[in-house]
């Protein structure tokens, strides 16, 4: 009998450092066994595969141990993760020294953590913000630390308070309710 060898699945894509399970299948021999092998990342004796750290196309391989002449290969496609940061809220008003959590979300990668920056005002690590003491408009940045070319921004406006000065009122009761235009 003629040994041939299939893989499952016979192309996959995934994300680098990911991990993909494939299957051989050998006919025409009682001696099952395969030998995994690969241009790129690792594969394990039960073939399990794990994508490398680069992008790029590979081959994973089953080759017969009962007739080495006789193989199948799958094609991986690696991909990097495409981190994207959010930020919320997107926009606040505050006075001045006014103050505002913001909060940022970041897809992508398992590295969450955020760098906050701010064009005025002060914003702590945790994206603490607080408004400086003059007017305008100030912008909160959140980096992501995985990739350094992603943020997501969010607008404060600061004011002043519109209320002004105090104003004292008098108020003046009268000892008869029932009396009117009566001092």
């Amino acid at each position: 009998p003629v040994v041939a060898v299939s893989i499952s699945p016979t192309s996959t894509a995934m994300l680098i450092s990911g991990t993909q399970q494939f299957t051989a299948y050998i006919t025409g021999t009682s001696n099952t066994a395969v030998t995994w092998s690969t241009t790129g990342g690792t594969v394990s004796t039960n073939g399990l595969y794990t994508a490398p750290a680069t992008a790029g196309t590979y081959t994973v391989t089953a080759t017969s141990q009962a007739d080495t002449t006789k193989s199948a290969s799958a094609t991986v496609t690696v991909t990097t993760a495409v981190v994207a940061v959010s930020i919320s809220p997107v926009s606040a008003s505050l006075l001045t020294g006014g103050t505002q959590q913001f909060t940022a979300t970041v897809t992508g990668t398992t590295n969450t953590a955020v760098t906050w920056s701010a064009s005025c005002g002060t914003v702590t690590d945790s994206g603490f913000y607080t408004a400086p003491t003059s007017t305008g408009s100030c912008t909160i940045i959140a980096t992501s630390q995985a990739d350094t070319t992603k943020s997501a921004t969010a607008s404060v406006t600061v004011t002043s308070s519109s209320a002004g000065s105090p104003t004292l009122v008098q108020h003046v009761s009268c000892p008869n309710a029932g009396a009117t235009g009566s001092g």
